[in-house]
């Protein structure tokens, strides 16, 4: 029945989908098969409760922070790792809550895509830059600073040079034919 109701936020989807599976007992083929979604979709809305830490859930069901950073969050272990959710030993993330990320992300106030930049780059950091890149996440990830996502800015300076070399043979026409009169009380304003 709820999958012909439009306007269902993910979070009401992954509730409607765990109360099949856990307390009506339907795999979640038989669920994907009624709501007419693949066994994957079932699967990923699943997660996204059974994974996810209480705080963390309190945050999303208040609407405090969206879905797609729950969905970064729920890549990593909560404080009491369920089995099968804990990373393997030796990897740079072992250190890593959703708690402790949760806790960046609220002091920090980053988005969900400064967030799975973040994830990135913990997946790669040695085991002492971890502490550090959550404590200062825009000291250690440039690319959550900067408004062009960490691209470079060569394309952007070439456009903008190319304007103004574009702009200077007219301002020179329009000054010659003087229409228009550029006084230094208007250049500074």
């Amino acid at each position: 029945l709820h999958g012909q109701i439009h306007g269902l936020s993910e979070l009401e989807e992954a509730l409607i989908v765990k109360s099949l599976h856990r307390e009506d007992g339907m795999s979640q083929v038989d669920i994907g098969v009624l709501l007419a979604k693949h066994k994957s979709w079932v699967c990923r809305r699943i997660a996204l409760l059974e994974r996810l830490a209480w705080e963390v859930l309190e945050h999303l069901v208040l609407g405090l922070l969206p879905l797609s950073v729950g969905r970064v969050l729920c890549q990593l272990p909560s404080g009491q790792p369920l089995p099968g959710n804990a990373l393997p030993r030796g990897n740079a993330r072992e250190g890593v809550t959703q708690e402790k990320m949760l806790a960046a992300i609220l002091k920090h106030r980053l988005s969900s895509r400064e967030c799975e930049a973040l994830l990135r780059h913990l997946k790669h950091a040695s085991p002492g830059e971890v502490d550090l890149a959550l404590r200062s996440p825009y000291a250690i990830e440039p690319a959550l600073s900067s408004p062009h996502a960490g691209k470079p800015l060569e394309g952007h300076l070439k456009l903008l040079s190319q304007m103004a070399l574009c702009a200077i043979p007219k301002i020179h026409s329009t000054l010659e034919d003087g229409s228009l009169e550029i006084s230094p009380e208007r250049v500074l304003l």
